[in-house]
């Protein structure tokens, strides 16, 4: 039994060394890092929770990747953001300075996902400053295997507030009136029917960190670009 159980332990250990190899990269030690964040870390709340330092943030346009719904939550039973490869795409995002400890955690929260190296000519700012230089990382889906949301891994409401509320407080900060639209146009994935694909569960959130009560202005924006916005089944 003893044996068996050391023989267990090895192999998890090697699994996570394995895991860590192929989708965790080592970080740099001699130049500064970078995350990039396109879902909810662009939200101040939800990345300090991992990064309490991460006060300000960045906007950038990433060029290569798509942003789309497309990673099923687990046991949250919901759909999230999640980025691929794709040549001819972009999409608006944020980047801001991380320490090892800093990336270390976002990879624990992140851990469904792989981190990449982004080239920095893939990166342009949305703002007069000048990229500064260094290591950037995003968090991709592993193989760009896509999971389409489901009725039985819904959009939930309680998370898009989430993305669109750091992608306001983003346009906000350094007034730039179409990033919120960007965010919007820039994802696929998101239904064109009412077929219990996306769900409003603001009342009982399936996303643990939900927005204490909901935003009208968040409603307001995203009916401009969904015809039948409103007529979400409640969950």
């Amino acid at each position: 039994m003893k044996k068996m159980l050391v023989t267990i332990l090895g192999l998890c250990l090697s699994f996570q060394l394995y895991a860590y190899d192929n989708c965790f990269p080592p970080l740099s030690k001699e130049k500064q890092n970078y995350v990039i964040g396109y879902g909810s870390l662009m939200q101040a709340q939800s990345r300090k929770r991992t990064n309490p330092k991460a006060r300000n943030v960045y906007p950038i346009l990433l060029r290569g990747y798509k942003r789309l719904w497309g990673i099923s939550g687990n046991n949250y039973k919901t759909t999230f953001l999640t980025l691929i490869k794709s040549k001819k795409s972009f999409l608006n995002a944020v980047y801001y300075p991380a320490d090892l400890n800093d990336i270390v955690n976002v990879d624990q929260r992140e851990y469904v996902y792989c981190r990449q190296e982004v080239p920095e000519d893939q990166i342009e700012p949305l703002l007069h400053r000048a990229l500064p230089k260094g290591v950037y990382w995003v968090y991709v889906q592993k193989n760009n295997k896509i999971e389409k949301p489901s009725e039985y891994y819904p959009i939930a409401q309680s998370y898009v507030d989430i993305f669109i509320d750091g992608c306001m407080q983003v346009s906000n900060t350094y007034q730039i009136p179409n990033f919120v639209d960007l965010c919007i146009d820039k994802t696929d994935g998101w239904p064109s029917s009412n077929d219990g694909s996306w769900v409003n569960d603001r009342i009982y959130p399936r996303y643990p960190f939900a927005i204490p009560g909901f935003n009208k202005n968040i409603d307001i924006l995203l009916a401009k670009h969904f015809k039948n916005y409103y007529d979400h089944p409640f969950d």
